[in-house]
């Protein structure tokens, strides 16, 4: 490939590695439920990302940093396997594309 043509996997993969790799996980934990007794600004920030629930459950108790610490790592880790299986999906889309149209050209 040359040209234009190299470019849209590198930038098509940037992008989606991007959107992966911070925002699904994001969005999968932000809708989880924080345990009652955790305070309402913690809760807030333990929402918004992996780091933030983990910087939170330092300084909860053990119980209650079990009980935001599980669920957050489990969003992630779908979020990291919907990230893969959308970018699985992608890359066999991507590699369609190009062996129709290097077949179309020979």
């Amino acid at each position: 490939m040359s040209g234009t043509a190299s470019g849209i996997p590198r930038a098509t993969r940037r992008e989606w590695i991007g959107l992966g790799v911070i925002a699904l996980p994001c969005l999968l934990y932000s809708a989880t439920a924080i345990p009652p007794g955790v305070p309402p600004e913690a809760a807030s920030a333990a929402r918004g990302t992996l780091g933030g629930a983990l910087a939170v459950a330092e300084r909860l108790p053990e119980q209650l940093s079990t009980a935001v610490l599980g669920p957050a790592r489990e969003a992630f880790t779908q979020g990291m396997q919907l990230n893969a299986a959308i970018c699985a999906v992608i890359a066999l889309g991507t590699a369609v594309v190009a062996a129709r149209q290097r077949s179309s050209t020979w």
